[in-house]
């Protein structure tokens, strides 16, 4: 396959052909392999990092420089909760774990990438993470330390969904999760100190968000309730649900696919340590077998359509959330794919298939075209699609050209373009799917790159990126989102 991966894709029509392409592709490359062992096949080279392409690369340097200098010439006077975006005393990017994360593998691949040790800026961030945000059980989703200052939250300036900076002790999946994956990553390289942290960090995530029963990760961890229908939204501080619960129905559980697919990131990212931990390859022992089958479990929930499961076996009609009613959108259902990309040695789907590994890979290949066809942005006369009484929510409008190679958030029969929006989040998770099914990127073409460059010159601080098409002031959180998806998986 050539050409730019999220342009020049219908939306529909070739889906056989491009089966048929990867089929082809699949014979070639399996046909003197035999079937192995899910231990055997962790040591596969495929789960070596891959060389990024230049501008990719030089890309996510540009924007690790670009926030490294946005913070005061005086630290004293303190950093401003919104626009200032590091603290060189902590080497925290403001005061969350998610983007902090972010940030820290982002700069481990970068390295990688170079050929050079973990750096002192990438060591400091990850020893502040550690001391401001652990509690000895898991992360708390946000705690003021480094230099920001936060009385503006009590005036008429406060920032657009002011809690988000507020303290939180909450611990959430996702936060603990890209932890792990960060810290994973360090204890790989730089063993002393950071594997024993690790080891911590890994266990008390299995403990306290893995439920066995359901075979599930929780919302919130388990000792803090695990994540009901009266958790308090992050942006708002206030639960947002409308219709009238009596006591027991406010206690009942939900569960995200976006924390199953994170959680199955950081879980395969943890194997790779197990497996180079190993004197010999060819090891098995009881923790990696559980690893494993976790993973193998998580993948099969997210994919299966029975009561507990998420039913991306079909993306049409997949479902974001269990227990809550939620519209989709593209940043959840894109983590998805990815960790299904990532963990493709450790299930298989169908779970009874002798040929999972051709399958699996055109069942991936199914799932992206999917997704383009729910989310894929195209500039030409949107028309309201007429839905089917039997399945409204597959329906997507239909159009006269091509996919653009960009992505909106929301799927395109809920929101027509007036109303919907291109998150630089979604297309960064969308250019590292392409890149982990080893979907040819071009470096200088294509309209991911011209997305980007609009991004950055809307925001008038190149090479930083705004939050999307529809809001132009450049934030945190596309730039740590973009910078390490650039690079990484």
């Amino acid at each position: 396959m050539t050409g730019n991966p999220l342009a020049s894709k219908p939306r529909g029509g070739h889906l056989v052909g491009q089966i048929a392409i990867v089929l082809i592709v699949l014979v070639f490359s399996t046909a003197n392999t035999s079937r192995t062992s899910a231990t055997a096949l962790a040591s596969s080279t495929r789960y070596n990092p891959k060389a990024c392409n230049p501008k990719a690369l030089s890309t996510s340097m540009a924007i690790r420089d670009a926030l490294q200098t946005s913070h005061p010439a005086d630290l004293n006077a303190g950093c401003h909760l919104e626009t200032d975006f590091y603290d060189p005393s902590t080497g925290l990017y403001s005061e969350g774990v998610w983007h902090n994360c972010l940030m820290g593998i982002a700069s481990l691949q970068q390295q990688q990438q170079s050929s050079v040790e973990v750096d002192s800026a990438t060591a400091l961030l990850a020893e502040s993470l550690y001391k401001h945000a652990w509690d000895g059980t898991s992360f708390r989703r946000r705690t003021w330390s480094g230099q920001w200052g936060h009385s503006i939250l009590l005036t008429d300036k406060a920032p657009y969904q002011a809690n988000y900076y507020q303290e939180s002790s909450e611990h959430r999946c996702i936060q603990h999760a890209v932890a792990l994956l960060f810290w994973t990553q360090l204890a790989q390289k730089e063993p002393q100190p950071f594997a024993k942290q690790q080891s911590e960090i890994v266990n008390t995530f299995l403990k306290e968000f893995w439920n066995p029963d359901q075979k599930q990760w929780t919302t919130s961890s388990r000792s803090q309730g695990g994540g009901t229908k009266a958790r308090p939204s992050a942006s708002s501080g206030e639960i947002g649900i409308t219709q009238e619960l009596n006591g027991e129905e406010w206690e009942e559980p939900y569960y995200r696919a976006v924390d199953q697919a994170v959680a199955v990131l950081a879980c395969c990212e943890h194997l790779r340590l197990l497996q180079h931990n190993r004197a010999n390859a060819n090891d098995d022992d009881e923790e990696t077998r559980r690893i494993q089958s976790i993973v193998q479990s998580t993948c099969h929930q997210l994919l299966s359509a029975n009561t507990n499961g998420f039913g991306y076996e079909n993306v049409a009609t997949a479902k974001s959330y269990l227990g809550l009613e939620r519209n989709r959108n593209f940043w959840h259902d894109g983590w998805v794919l990815l960790a299904l990309i990532q963990a493709q040695d450790y299930y298989r789907w169908p779970p009874n298939d002798d040929d999972d590994a051709n399958h699996g890979k055109c069942h991936r290949m199914q799932m992206w075209q999917g997704l383009i066809d729910l989310y894929g942005h195209d500039d030409s006369v949107w028309k309201t699609p007429e839905p089917s009484p039997s399945s409204p929510s597959s329906v997507a409008p239909t159009t006269g050209s091509s996919f653009d190679g960009t992505i909106w958030h929301w799927p395109t029969h809920l929101k027509p373009p007036s109303n919907n929006v291109r998150y630089c989040g979604d297309n960064a998770l969308a250019f590292a799917i392409c890149r982990g099914m080893s979907i040819q990127v071009p470096v200088e073409e294509g309209q991911f790159w011209d997305f980007v460059a609009m991004l950055q010159e809307q925001g008038h601080r190149t090479p930083l990126v705004s939050v999307a098409d529809a809001y132009p002031d450049p934030r945190l959180h596309p730039n740590t989102e973009l910078c390490a998806l650039l690079v990484w998986p």
